[in-house]
């Protein structure tokens, strides 16, 4: 039996995502960048396996009015911490206004971290309920190794507490089904899978779609469930260009990310952030989601017909399968790829790789805001594209290479080009 919960939600009742959560978009500017950038400007070095773990200790002042009940956590990019779980390590209350974080780290990683009160609509913010950008410790190697690194910590206030902010209320357009705890053992979790059905699904009972498989897939269709609050947009969009007849009906299959997002969307590992668990990830996605996705819902299950979508690790985790899986895979918008993972590897997997059937479509875009120094991310997504052009791996007419001006790394500019990059994706 398929079990699945269905929200239905039609396009004049829907709230207006971009005008509705515009508010929100400067939120994710500094937070989401650990998604992909974890520079400081201070210069890190490898930890060696082995080495002694640092004890650090955050001493945290909280604001007048913080809930006596409630649990305060670190949260922050590094997998001891919980790889951005707003729920990473929790601190121990040792007085109503201060709190306690004990917790090891690797000498010489770079920590870019905030503390919340369990989930992201309950994080830090300045005293005038500004957005803060991430607070950075590179972690030092001490000599001692039973001395502790203390840090005093003052939060100056939670972003539950402005009375002026209104709560983000769901943006869901269209016809969305939601598979709760849909079970990974190649990986050890479960996670959700929210599938976006296009208009008439439930009505033509015998048409059969294309289908998009898209990784982050809580920022993909609903600001309530997306981080900041800021989603892509992807369930209006495919709804106002399958109704103007820029796109032909089709299936989004929004995978959600998982606490180990990281290490889950990296086919190898980063000597400063570890990862590697994406082939496992891959297979997920080609031997149990899609064959489940196929047995349930009228897809067209061909190799023609199916696609993938990624931002971020996300892109790159895309790029990597629709080569490593061209028998499966057709098509891939790899957006704003994290092309410096593991020392620039997809490079030199590009290099080598056997250039896949045909056709094959592949988009590349990068913003020129993104990266640590200017145009870093830009000649990562133009040496990328040089290697696939000079092998012949995608047919010119078949790949589309984008550098977008004044584009950051987050939502808000994803959002503001996803109609292009479904045009692309869908040209069947």
């Amino acid at each position: 039996m398929l079990c699945y919960e269905e929200r239905t939600v039609r396009s004049e009742d829907a709230c207006p995502s971009r005008r509705r959560v515009l508010f929100a978009a400067l939120a994710g500017l500094c937070a989401v960048l650990f998604l992909a950038f974890g520079g400081t400007g201070v210069e890190a070095r490898e930890w060696r396996k082995g080495e002694t773990l640092v004890t650090v200790v955050f001493r945290l002042e909280l604001p007048p009015g913080t809930p006596a009940s409630d649990t305060i956590y670190l949260a922050g990019n590094l997998p001891e911490v919980g790889e951005w779980s707003p729920a990473g390590v929790p601190a121990e209350r040792t007085g109503p206004r201060t709190a306690e974080v004990h917790v090891k780290l690797p000498p010489g990683r770079r920590l870019e971290y905030k503390f919340t009160r369990g989930d992201w609509s309950r994080v830090e913010k300045d005293a005038s309920f500004r957005e803060i950008a991430n607070r950075r410790l590179l972690i030092p190697q001490l000599s001692d190794p039973k001395s502790k690194r203390v840090l005093s910590v003052v939060v100056e206030a939670w972003s539950d507490f402005d009375t002026s902010r209104r709560k983000v209320e769901s943006t869901l357009t269209g016809t969305i089904r939601f598979h709760r705890d849909f079970p990974s053992p190649e990986l050890g979790n479960t996670r959700t899978v929210a599938v976006y059905l296009p208009p008439n699904y439930n009505s033509d009972t015998t048409r059969r779609y294309p289908v998009i498989y898209a990784h982050d897939g809580q920022n993909l269709f609903d600001a309530a469930t997306s981080f900041a609050g800021v989603e892509w947009g992807i369930d209006e969009a495919c709804e106002g260009l399958i109704a103007s007849g820029e796109i032909p009906p089709v299936i989004v299959v929004g995978v959600y990310n998982t606490n180990h997002r990281m290490a889950e969307y990296t086919p190898v590992s980063d000597k400063r952030n570890g990862g590697g668990r994406g082939r496992l990830y891959e297979r997920f996605l080609v031997y149990r989601l899609k064959p489940f996705i196929d047995s349930n819902y009228r897809t067209l299950p061909d190799r023609e017909h199916t696609g993938l979508l990624g931002s971020s690790l996300g892109g790159l985790i895309a790029l990597h399968q629709l080569f490593v899986d061209s028998k499966v895979f057709s098509r891939a918008a790899a957006v704003s790829t994290s092309f410096w993972w593991g020392g620039g590897w997809i490079f030199d997997y590009l290099e080598s790789v056997p250039p896949p059937p045909q056709p094959t479509f592949l988009w590349l875009d990068m913003g020129t805001e993104e990266g640590d120094a200017p145009g870093e991310s830009v000649f990562g997504l133009e040496r990328a594209a040089e290697i696939v052009r000079k092998r012949g791996l995608i047919a010119p007419e078949r790949l589309h290479v984008e550098v977008v001006e004044g584009a950051s790394h987050n939502e808000r500019f994803w959002s503001a080009r996803i109609d292009r990059i479904l045009k692309f994706l869908c040209r069947w």
